[in-house]
């Protein structure tokens, strides 16, 4: 599976970092007395680190954390060739640059392209035993 690369060390996803973002609100939520899935669990802390690591210029990056997220089961987004170019680009060089792209596009493109990134960046901890699928 490709690694998530970075343009410079300010886009540089921590994989501890995110772990432990993960592990905080997995607990909380248990304190809480609630219960979610592991994956959207996962998914809000993803989201909270990649949110902190890029700058939030012209607004657009808050605009998407604002905007209503498009279901996230069943990956209805994988349709999209806009989309799948900018996991393409997160992948070979770094979310940033997909991040500068989407800018161009749409909010929509960058809430959906932090959701597939996090999808892929789970699958590819369960497989390294890191995280449990649950």
């Amino acid at each position: 599976m490709p690694e998530l690369h970075s343009a410079g060390p300010a886009e540089h996803i921590d994989e501890a970092e995110v772990l432990r973002r993960f592990d905080e609100k997995k607990r909380l939520l248990e304190t809480l007395g609630g219960k979610s899935e592991a994956k959207e669990i996962f998914r809000e802390a993803f989201r909270e680190h990649t949110g902190a690591l890029l700058p939030q210029t012209g607004g657009v990056l808050s605009a998407a954390s604002k905007t209503p997220r498009a279901p996230a089961a069943g990956h209805v987004h994988r349709d999209n060739p806009a989309l799948d170019d900018l996991l393409s680009l997160a992948l070979d060089k770094g979310i940033g640059a997909a991040v500068r792209k989407a800018r161009s596009e749409t909010p929509y493109l960058i809430d959906a392209l932090h959701d597939e990134l996090a999808d892929h960046y789970y699958e590819k901890l369960v497989a390294a035993g890191k995280l449990k699928q649950e």
